[in-house]
């Protein structure tokens, strides 16, 4: 619900004859934005709008309570989006990377862009420069790539961006032809 601009959550009454198990949500209207960010509906991202904390982005419970003293050190400055119930994707000073609801960062604030793949993994750049990383934080495919890297990277050529030099990987995502060659074409 909305109120002089500012968002909240409130019950609607339910019947007796309810199907749905799910406790009801109860967050006061006093934020700018509300993002569901789980299935469950336990966590939602909101942004603030008390002074000092103009256009940032932290996580409450759907009770309207801070999700616990930590949550102050999730403060980001895009709405989030949650993966694997505790890796939760976000931006700070214009940088993506991951927060974890324990509060700290659980991927660094480094990357220009992070996009999920369909393989479950992420595109990532920094500086015009590609890779693919996983939810642990491990960089799959090192980011140093001219382009994005295939679904499926095995003996796919890519480019060194700042060489800009050929080589090809391997099936692990390391470099299988280091790239060092100034042209490089597959044969069958």
């Amino acid at each position: 619900m909305c109120k002089d601009s500012l968002w909240g959550v409130k019950p609607i009454e339910r019947s007796s004859n309810s199907l749905s198990n799910k406790t009801d949500v109860e967050i006061p209207v006093q934020y700018k934005e509300i993002k569901i960010l789980d299935s469950e509906q336990l966590y939602y991202g909101v942004m603030k709008c008390a002074e000092g904390f103009e256009n940032k982005y932290s996580i409450v419970l759907n009770d309207g309570e801070k999700y616990s003293e930590l949550t102050d050190l999730i403060d980001t400055d895009s709405q989030f989006k949650m993966y694997n119930k505790d890796r939760i994707l976000s931006s700070r000073d214009g940088k993506w990377g991951f927060v974890s609801l324990l509060g700290y960062d659980s991927i660094p604030f480094k990357y220009d862009s992070i996009e999920k793949r369909q393989d479950g993994q992420f595109d990532v750049m920094i500086e015009g420069k590609w890779g693919v990383l996983n939810l642990d934080g491990r960089e799959v495919v090192a980011v140093k790539y001219a382009n994005r890297i295939p679904l499926n990277y095995e003996n796919v050529i890519v480019q060194d961006q700042t060489s800009k030099h050929y080589g090809a990987l391997s099936k692990d995502g390391s470099e299988k032809i280091p790239t060092i060659y100034e042209h490089l074409i597959h044969c069958k």
